[in-house]
């Protein structure tokens, strides 16, 4: 599974073309992510920079999932891909997140 894939790459910093300074100390937090948030529906992160928690909170399975961001330094269509492949209806939206309306999450 692409998901599994980017989690454990994330996991183990061998993500190619990865800004670890974005990524900070978000790598460590996933196992923590997975064991406390599973069974969540619907999910909207704000601010997915280089993809780590975006992979963890799509690694949950949830229906929907939604994040937000001002720019693009996310590469959408490998995330939206992965997220189709383990049945999870992925909404990438460009804004500002307190610019837009989103639904209860």
């Amino acid at each position: 599974m692409i998901i599994d894939e980017i989690v454990e790459s994330f996991k183990n910093q061998t993500r190619p073309n990865t800004r670890w300074k974005m990524v900070g100390d978000m790598y460590k937090r996933i196992d923590y992510i997975k064991s406390t948030f599973k069974g969540i529906k619907t999910i909207t992160e704000f601010g997915p920079f280089e993809g780590c928690s975006t992979a963890a909170w799509i690694s949950l399975r949830p229906e929907k999932f939604v994040t937000v961001d001002r720019g693009i330094t996310l590469d959408v269509d490998l995330y939206k891909q992965a997220a189709e492949e383990v049945g999870v209806n992925f909404e990438f939206i460009l804004g500002n997140d307190i610019e837009i309306n989103i639904e209860p999450c």
